[in-house]
């Protein structure tokens, strides 16, 4: 039996707006998980021009960030903050999808979070056309027992290596 049964995903992407200045418009992908006997909870990743921040909580925040446009909202801010994770289950979780894949292929590699985390980037990461078949590929089932395809980002790391 796997370690992470996804309850749902969502994906969706924003226009952007204003953070000490315009930004960029972010991806988000926001899975609802439940590990072993622990209570369910959320994990989510965002890329925001390029940077990559994961988030967990206890409650769903994707519709604020999935619909963000601006830092106007103190108590969403607090959220923000509260929630963001730099580790998730011993996995660094850097702003750099190169520096992940090395733990998720390499120390980490039996760590079942690797999968979710896996199965994260390349969700934020793949076409449009593939979202929906990636999100019924995982929704109801253990994410660690499941054969995540490989995406162009970790292909191109891999490639390194041949």
């Amino acid at each position: 039996m796997g370690t992470f049964l996804i309850e749902q995903v969502k994906h969706g992407e924003n226009d952007g707006g204003d953070a000490c200045g315009p930004i960029g418009g972010a991806i988000c992908v926001s899975v609802h998980f439940k590990k072993d006997n622990e209570p369910s909870r959320w994990i989510e990743l965002d890329d925001v021009d390029g940077i990559y921040q994961f988030y967990l909580s206890d409650t769903d925040m994707f519709d604020f960030h999935a619909n963000f446009n601006s830092y106007d909202d103190e108590d969403e801010i607090k959220k923000f903050n509260e929630n963001f994770i730099e580790e998730f289950e011993g996995i660094t979780l850097s702003d750099n999808y190169i520096e992940m894949f090395d733990q998720i292929n390499g120390s980490q590699k039996a760590n079942p979070a690797s999968a979710l985390i896996k199965y994260m980037i390349l969700l934020v990461r793949c076409s449009d056309y593939k979202i929906d078949d990636l999100i019924d590929m995982a929704t109801g089932k253990y994410i660690d027992e499941i054969d995540i395809p490989v995406g162009d980002d970790e292909q191109d790391y891999l490639s390194e290596f041949e």
